[in-house]
C-alpha cells in the first residue's frame, strides 16, 4: 500500500501544472468564445469590449487564424453553456481546472465591465457560470478585489512613487535631524547659562556643535540606507510587473494591427455587391475603434 501510495506521488510531482497559455489550442479557443459570448449577449460587441478581448488574447496567445475565427463568429454562439464548459474543462487536471475557473471568472468581470456598464442579460450570464464552475461568494469577493487591484494598479504605482519620495526624505530627514536638533538646543541653552567668554568653553561648544553636525549626518545615511534596502525591493518588483504589463499591451496592439491589415487585405478580393462586404466593413471600423481605444489606454494587470 505504501509503494503504492508513494508511486502516485511521484507521478502527480512528474505530471506539470500548465498555466493558461501553455494549454491546448482547443481550451485556449473555448475559453475565448466564452469571453466573447459575455461580450455579445446583450446586443452588438462595442470597441471596449473587444479592446479587452484584444488584451486578454495576447495574454495568452491566441493565435492570428484562431483569433479570425472568433471574430467571424463572436454572434452566432448560441451552445449550451454547460456543454461549453464540460469541453474546456477536458483533459486537464484538477490543478489545472482550479487554474482555469478563477481565471475565467475574472476575465468575465473584466468584459462585463468593460464599457463601464453591467447589463441585466450579463449579470445573469455571468450568474450561470459562477454557479457551473462552483465559485463560492468568498471566492469571488477575492477575484474582485484583485480585479479592482489591477485596475488601479497603474495610478497608484504613479502617486504611490511620489508620494514614497516625500515620505522617504520626511523620515530620513526627521529620524537624522531630530536628535542633533534636541542636543543642538540643550547645548545652546547649557552655554546661555554660562560664561561664553571663557575661551575653553567656546571651544567646548563648538566641539558639540560639529558632534551634532556629525551624528545628522551619519544618522541620516544611515536612515536613508535602510528605507532604500526596504522600499528597493519592493520597487524592483513592480517595475517588473510595469514592465510586464507593457509588454502584454504591446502585444495585443500588434495583434490589432496585424488583424486590420488581415482582414483589409481578405476585403480586396470579395465582390463589392457580396452581402457579407459590409458585414466585413463594420468589423474593420470596430477594430480600429478599438485600437485607437487600447493605444489611449495606459498598461494594466489582468
Amino acid at each position: 500500500m505504501y509503494i503504492i501510495i508513494m508511486k502516485m506521488v511521484i507521478k502527480m510531482k512528474e505530471k506539470k501544472i500548465r498555466d493558461l497559455h501553455n494549454m491546448p489550442i482547443e481550451t485556449k479557443i473555448k475559453y475565448c468564445q466564452i469571453l466573447f459570448l459575455m461580450a455579445s449577449i446583450d446586443g452588438e460587441v462595442n470597441p471596449l469590449e473587444i479592446k479587452e478581448l484584444y488584451r486578454l488574447m495576447a495574454n495568452i496567445r491566441v493565435l492570428q487564424n484562431n483569433r479570425i475565427s472568433l471574430l467571424t463568429h463572436m454572434n452566432e454562439l448560441e451552445d449550451d453553456i454547460k456543454d461549453i464548459i464540460k469541453e474546456l474543462f477536458e483533459g486537464l487536471n484538477f490543478q489545472e481546472k482550479n487554474i482555469l475557473r478563477f481565471s475565467l471568472i475574472k476575465d468575465l468581470i473584466i468584459i462585463m465591465r468593460a464599457d463601464y456598464y453591467e447589463s441585466s442579460e450579463e449579470r445573469e450570464l455571468f450568474n450561470k457560470f459562477k454557479t457551473l464552475l462552483s465559485v463560492t461568494d468568498e471566492q469571488l469577493s477575492l477575484i474582485e478585489d484583485e480585479y479592482k487591484y489591477d485596475i488601479s494598479f497603474t495610478d497608484y504605482e504613479i502617486e504611490e512613487t511620489r508620494y514614497n519620495k516625500k515620505v522617504k526624505e520626511a523620515i530620513t530627514l526627521g529620524a537624522s535631524l531630530g536628535t542633533p536638533a534636541a542636543f543642538l538646543y540643550i547645548k545652546e541653552k547649557e552655554a546661555n547659562n554660562c560664561n561664553i567668554k571663557n575661551r575653553f568653553k567656546k571651544k567646548k561648544s563648538r566641539k558639540h556643535i560639529l558632534k551634532a553636525l556629525a551624528m545628522g549626518v551619519i544618522s541620516y545615511k544611515t536612515v536613508k540606507w535602510f528605507l532604500n534596502r526596504r522600499i528597493n525591493q519592493q520597487e524592483l518588483m513592480k517595475e517588473y510587473i510595469l514592465k510586464d504589463c507593457t509588454k502584454l499591451q504591446d502585444r495585443a496592439v500588434d495583434y490589432l494591427y496585424k488583424d486590420i491589415n488581415y482582414i483589409q487585405g481578405y476585403l480586396q478580393y470579395m465582390d463589392s455587391n457580396d452581402a457579407n462586404t459590409k458585414t466585413i466593413e463594420n468589423k474593420i471600423v470596430l477594430l480600429k475603434k478599438s485600437l485607437s481605444q487600447l493605444q489611449m489606454d495606459k498598461p494594466r494587470m489582468i
